[in-house]
């Protein structure tokens, strides 16, 4: 009875260890297990430590949630395009955003070596000094300068107390310049409206010049077709008058001006589906090539596009990287299913004029790209899957790694401990994902293990997987339960020629599952990398693509 309780004991304070320290919650899962595999173990123990988790969820959340008030502050005032500056009260820069950087490295605001703010306007500066010293009292300030033709809104701050420089901010300063907002432009409009170039042209001339008759004639067209292209973006809107649409446009010109920054300085862009939701992408290789559709892994990490850019243009293909539900700017859809997001890809092929695109998925893209063949076999001309998730029915042919192991078995046990579990995680993941990788590699075999690890490979991947996720970790756990439920559509169904590819020493996803999900596939070819296992898009990412574009023979051994 001492061992059973020295055993609580020490899986009760690992939990509470876990919440103080997300990033360790990979070790929580053996005591764990262990735990609820044992005979005794009954209902009022599992609600006790269902209890024990929920509290440490919710410290976890906490912390959690003042972690990201932080990230969240910080993240707003260096995307914001206006320069900003934390100010001491001897005239020192303490902080500033990335916007300050360009402006005082040409402005008339410039920051000595030691920090000291150095002003060319000697009245600006005078005012300045008064503020920052409270001279000028605790209300925000507005300064102009007439001869640096700018304005400074100052903000005086409480003091902290916290043993650190931000201790020492005693004002906070935002820098405005008198300019003109610009037009959106002319793709921007298309995208956001769902309205055709020529349409998009119409309606950035109208915000530029604001006369219907003007505009036609920068365009070279009559007024009459200008008239019923305004019509048309009209019926298309829901806007019934030139002066609301032209508003409407314009109040997007300032929003737009902080775009989300991507790792690779791709423009991420995104529509508004019928329901309301967001569905985003990213466009690599040649505008007019052949339509290729990805779907990346669990993580979002994976393919990294940009070192294949040229590449794909020299394949002639236009690579539209779909990011699914809860990562980047897509709405999240907890509840959705893989065929919810084929309506996603029917409605995104139909907005773009895309003709019999190729859909291509790794890893837990797999499912959705294979969704998408089977409920509409007639919109793409083929699907390739490589290193994909199969169902869960299959997986079972296979042994499972130690990890994913564990986490079936307390799936098994009460999908409970799963979803705390997971929402303790979060935590660590986001604050931590190379920890998590590092973990991760534990259960891979020696070579994805040492891919997974490279500092290179890592500084191509992890600032993709932040960008991912914009929206917070939780999709991982959506994504999860998702594969453990039936995927709502039936493998049989797909019709259109269909490739899988499979690493030989995948130890997450095993080679006789995977062939087992190709078996179920009318006609699929599987081909087996006899040298890959988890991250076989690291090194055959190209060659795969090649496969399936059908633009150069394979040099891949075929297994039956």
């Amino acid at each position: 009875m001492d061992a059973e309780r020295k055993q609580w004991d020490a899986l009760i304070g690992r939990i509470y260890e876990t919440a103080l320290s997300p990033g360790d919650w990979g070790e929580l899962l053996e005591p764990m297990i262990d735990w609820c595999q044992q005979e005794n173990q009954d209902l009022e123990s599992m609600e006790s430590l269902l209890q024990h988790l929920d509290r440490a969820v919710r410290s976890s959340n906490h912390m959690h949630s003042q972690e990201d008030q932080n990230h969240l502050l910080n993240d707003m005032t260096n995307r914001l395009p206006w320069p900003m500056l934390m100010l001491d009260d001897q005239l020192h820069v303490v902080k500033h955003n990335s916007a300050a950087d360009r402006i005082m490295a040409s402005g008339p605001l410039r920051m000595a070596d030691g920090g000291a703010l150095m002003l060319s306007d000697p009245t600006l500066k005078q005012q300045l000094q008064q503020v920052v010293r409270l001279q000028r009292g605790r209300d925000s300030q507005l300064l102009h300068s007439e001869q640096e033709k700018l304005v400074l809104l100052c903000m005086p701050v409480f003091r902290s107390d916290a043993p650190d420089d931000v201790s020492r901010i005693t004002t906070v300063v935002w820098v405005f310049a008198d300019r003109s907002v610009a037009a959106p432009s002319v793709r921007s409009l298309a995208d956001l409206f769902g309205i055709s170039p020529a349409e998009a042209r119409l309606l950035h001339l109208l915000c530029k010049v604001g006369n219907l008759s003007q505009s036609a004639e920068l365009l070279s067209v009559s007024v009459h077709t200008a008239r019923t292209q305004l019509k048309s973006i009209m019926g298309k809107t829901g806007i019934s008058s030139q002066v609301a649409l032209v508003s409407r446009a314009m109040s997007h010109a300032l929003l737009a001006t902080p775009t989300l920054a991507t790792h690779d300085g791709r423009e991420e862009r995104f529509m508004v589906l019928p329901d309301n939701r967001v569905l985003s992408w990213f466009e690599y290789g040649c505008p007019e090539g052949k339509p290729l559709l990805v779907m990346e892994n669990q993580a979002g990490n994976l393919p990294c596009h940009e070192p294949h850019h040229e590449w794909y243009v020299s394949q002639g293909l236009r690579v539209l990287v779909v990011v699914r539900p809860g990562f980047g700017i897509s709405t999240p859809c907890p509840d959705g299913n893989f065929v919810d997001f084929a309506e996603d890809l029917r409605y995104f092929c139909e907005r773009l004029n895309l003709q019999k695109p190729i859909l291509a998925g790794y890893c837990f893209g797999g499912p959705y790209a294979l969704a998408a063949a089977a409920r509409y076999p007639s919109l793409f001309e083929r699907v390739g899957v490589i290193g994909s998730i199969v169902p869960w029915q299959y997986m079972q042919a296979g042994q499972l790694d130690p990890m994913h192991n564990r986490l079936l078995k307390m799936v098994d046990r009460d999908p409970r401990l799963f979803i705390s579990l997971g929402k303790l995680a979060l935590r660590g993941v986001n604050r931590s994902p190379e920890k998590f990788f590092s973990f991760f590699s534990r259960v891979l075999d020696d070579k994805d293990a040492s891919l997974i690890n490279d500092p290179a490979v890592q500084a191509i991947t992890l600032p993709q997987l932040r960008q991912r996720w914009f929206q917070g970790a939780r999709v991982i756990i959506d994504d999860y339960l998702r594969v453990l439920r039936p995927w709502g559509f039936e493998l049989a169904d797909i019709t259109i020629p269909t490739t899988v590819w499979h690493g030989a020493l995948d130890r997450s996803v095993q080679l006789e599952p995977a062939r087992l999900m190709a078996q179920a596939i009318p006609g699929a070819e599987f081909y087996v990398l006899e040298d890959q296992g988890r991250y076989p898009v690291i090194e055959c990412w190209q060659q795969f693509i090649e496969a399936l574009a059908g633009s150069v023979s394979q040099t891949i051994t075929q297994r039956a």
